[in-house]
């Protein structure tokens, strides 16, 4: 009687990994454990393309095919803008509010302005941005 070993798996669901596609290595995530249904019993992982590379694909990659990639990492900073009377001269406040991993977006990501009822968009008083730094991690 023979008994197969079943290794265990190199990757979970939200593992980021990197594999060639095409003639370069693209970055992705697993999406799901498909299990050893490849050829010769290989273990099947679904992986979902990074969203940078155009619209975001899935489809089935053998373990064997994938590397570890780290996830990218941000700073999350809100940058606060408060004009006082109705000058020109604006007042920055930045708070540092969190680090996120595995969000590829950076740079400004969002901006919003406020006005009191009845007020034009000329007398806006306030302004936020929200900013993401990259981070570089060592492995």
């Amino acid at each position: 009687m023979s008994s197969v070993k079943k290794e265990p798996p190199r990757f979970h669901i939200g593992d980021w990994v990197k594999f060639d596609y095409g003639p370069k290595k693209v970055s992705a995530m697993i999406v799901e454990d498909r299990g050893l249904l490849g050829i010769q019993g290989r273990r099947l992982y679904r992986v979902q393309l990074d969203k940078e590379l155009g619209e975001a694909s899935t489809f089935e990659v053998p373990e064997n095919e994938l590397e570890t990639e780290l996830p990218p990492v941000r700073l999350s900073y809100e940058v606060k803008y408060i004009s006082n009377d109705n000058t020109n001269v604006w007042h920055a406040r930045t708070r540092k509010e969190r680090v996120l991993k595995g969000v590829k977006a950076k740079g400004a990501v969002a901006y919003t302005t406020a006005f009191y009822e009845g007020e034009r968009a000329d007398d806006q008083r306030y302004a936020a941005v929200q900013v993401l730094l990259e981070v570089e991690v060592d492995p």
